[in-house]
């Protein structure tokens, strides 16, 4: 997005169409320089129209896709330079160790990508990737301050060394939170090398160092929200972790029609956590191995690829906070094997059908074994399945179009099936617990009718059998009920010279259609949401955006009968400032919830968590 026209971001619509097609939006570096976005819920939000909520910050949120709701965060798979931030034992992200200041791109695949990414992607994708080493020296530094004690640094230099290439990056994110006891405050460095080509092959490493400690403000009950939305129900909650990461991946010449790659990872993350008097470390180490080949060879394109993962979870339960003595140890282990072949053929005049499989197995071993009382378990469990993907894209000069469908294999993650961290289930290890398993369509287009126009809509269905959530009644992560999920949405935008207009909106139908609450919504997946901006550029180096979300009304987590007050609906408005006053600096300004909007986020159990009141965000950056 060049900077004499209107520099406004929303997300690209009629753009090139992705490699393998779909429903997809896209920043790229331009546009995240002039959205600024001071977190992952701004980048996420307002960046790429993605619905977030969370129990407490960045840290306990996360995206709501294609209506999952209280269980969309082990749904959605995200990458980081192509690396899973998903968590084995939880299922959800670790958005902890994102820069959100670093980024060099961000996209979100919408709809299910089991084919290629196995069942952590069951309503789709979001593709972070960070600053890449340079041929020449660059660099850059930001500073930025807001309120309740909310200050970021960034900062990255890379440089080239004997045809090597070289970059390193660090970065802080604190605030003090603006509800009692949640403050946050987050630590990253990390360094990236990329090796000049030999024999056809370039050699590209990374690892880094994520440090964070949470404190954890809990859920407010009804008579103290909306008296007190500041108040804390635990004061000594707090979560402490530290996680490292290296990687080490070949990568043949892009130049030749067939090309591979062979990433592999190794993470070791240590975590210390508080809460509601229980106490427990845990420390889980994960080795991953991704290699993928691709062949293209007109009018064919091939790729196929295999994943092998073993995790390996080792938690000790203690009686206080001082960690003296241990109520419980346990070790877990779960190993993930997968291999797909993926398709794509021209078959004229801007047509491409493209079709695809997956096999995928997993096996859990699981061992409990409290100091007193009951709770001891030794368990496994193993399951292995197909998933199958097929699509029909179109693209034009004005647009393009899809058909996509896809079938989902889910399998459950540790915490689903094992109760080791205190939180006792009456089934300690739950080894009857079935994969998910469904149907995902999707189709839309996106085009300009007329100059400066430009439209996208899709709709999606989306039906999954053994859907697992937590059941108050038996106490347990079961196996639900079938459930099924339709929805369309709708954006429109118009740029003038300066200026830039646009709305959008979306409608989800969400709802249990067996078990004991058949007919009923699922939990926390809103009915309608809608969002308007306007982007207003002047001049290249000054441009100013103002955002209003809509969201409508939801039932709460934890009540698939349906039988409690529901989370309201509510509005938020953001409005921001770019100035850049010279070349290499900018200068942003932010106003989070203009209005002041008292609102809860997320509504569990009967426990409300409110969301910010009104803040200000600045920051000041510098790139060479």
């Amino acid at each position: 997005m060049c900077h004499s026209a209107v520099a406004a971001v929303l997300p690209q619509t009629t753009a090139s169409a992705p490699p393998w097609g779909g429903n997809s939006n896209t920043l790229d570096f331009n546009d995240l320089k002039q959205l600024g976005p001071s977190s992952a819920s701004d980048l996420l939000g307002t960046g790429l129209g993605l619905r977030w909520s969370s129990f407490s910050g960045d840290a306990l949120g996360g995206p709501d896709l294609r209506g999952f709701g209280e269980n969309s965060s082990s749904r959605t798979l995200v990458l980081l330079d192509g690396r899973p931030l998903n968590r084995p034992d939880l299922g959800e992200a670790d958005w902890s160790q994102i820069p959100v200041g670093q980024l060099e791109s961000a996209t979100v695949l919408r709809g299910a990508q089991t084919v290629r990414h196995g069942g952590s992607a069951a309503a789709g994708v979001i593709s972070l990737k960070t600053i890449a080493p340079t041929a020449t020296p660059s660099g850059g530094v930001s500073l930025g301050a807001g309120s309740f004690g909310e200050t970021q640094a960034d900062a990255w230099a890379s440089a080239p060394l004997h045809d090597w290439r070289f970059l390193g990056a660090a970065s802080l994110d604190s605030t003090e939170g603006w509800r009692r006891h949640s403050a946050e405050n987050v630590r990253r460095a990390w360094v990236k090398t990329v090796s000049p080509e030999r024999d056809g092959i370039v050699w590209q490493a990374e690892a880094g160092v994520t440090s964070q400690t949470t404190e954890l403000p809990g859920g407010l009950a009804s008579g103290g929200y909306p008296a007190t939305p500041r108040a804390s129900f635990a004061v000594d909650a707090e979560a402490r972790q530290t996680t490292l990461h290296a990687g080490l991946s070949p990568v043949s010449s892009a130049s030749a029609p067939l090309t591979w790659e062979a990433p592999f990872r190794a993470e070791s993350r240590r975590l210390e956590s508080d809460f509601d008097g229980i106490y427990a470390d845990s420390r889980l180490d994960s080795l991953l191995w991704q290699p993928v080949l691709s062949w293209d060879a007109a009018p064919w394109r091939w790729e196929s690829g295999a994943s092998l993962g073993f995790d390996t979870l080792n938690y000790t339960g203690w009686r206080s906070r001082a960690r003296t003595q241990a109520s419980s140890h346990a070790h877990l282990e779960r190993l993930n094997a997968g291999a797909f072949l993926r398709a794509e053929r021209d078959i004229g005049q801007g047509w491409k059908a493209s079709a695809g499989t997956r096999w995928e197995g997993q096996s859990v071993d699981a061992r409990n074994r409290p100091v007193t009382g009951p709770g001891a378990f030794d368990g496994h469990t193993t399951g292995s399945g197909p998933s199958l993907a097929a699509g029909l894209d179109w693209a034009g000069p004005a647009g393009r179009a899809w058909l996509d469908g896809a079938t989902i294999r889910r399998f459950p993650v540790l915490d689903e099936i094992a109760s080791y961290q205190g939180f006792a289930l009456s089934r300690p290890f739950n080894a009857a617990l079935r994969p998910e398993t469904g149907l995902s369509l999707e189709t839309g287009a996106a085009w300009q009718p007329a100059p400066g126009w430009e439209t996208k809509a899709g709709a999606f269905a989306l039906w999954l059998d053994n859907e697992i959530a937590y059941d108050f009644v038996p106490n347990l992560n079961t196996n639900l009920a079938r459930t099924e999920r339709f929805g369309s949405e709708l954006s429109v935008s118009r740029s003038w010279e300066t200026l830039r207009l646009g709305a959008s909106a979306g409608l989800v139908q969400a709802r249990q259609v067996s078990g004991p609450y058949a007919g009923r919504d699922v939990c926390l997946v809103p009915g309608w949401t809608s969002g308007v901006f306007a982007a207003f550029t002047p001049t290249e180096s000054l441009s100013l955006r103002w955002d209003t979300r809509w969201s409508g009304a939801a039932w709460e987590g934890n009540d698939p009968a349906n039988t409690q007050p529901r989370l309201p609906g509510h509005t938020v408005s953001d409005a921001r400032l770019t100035w850049k006053p010279a070349h290499a600096w900018s200068c942003n300004f932010l106003v989070r919830n203009v209005f002041d909007e008292e609102y809860a986020s997320k509504k569990y159990a009967g426990l409300w968590y409110p969301a910010n009141p009104r803040s200000l965000f600045a920051s000041l950056a510098w790139s060479f």
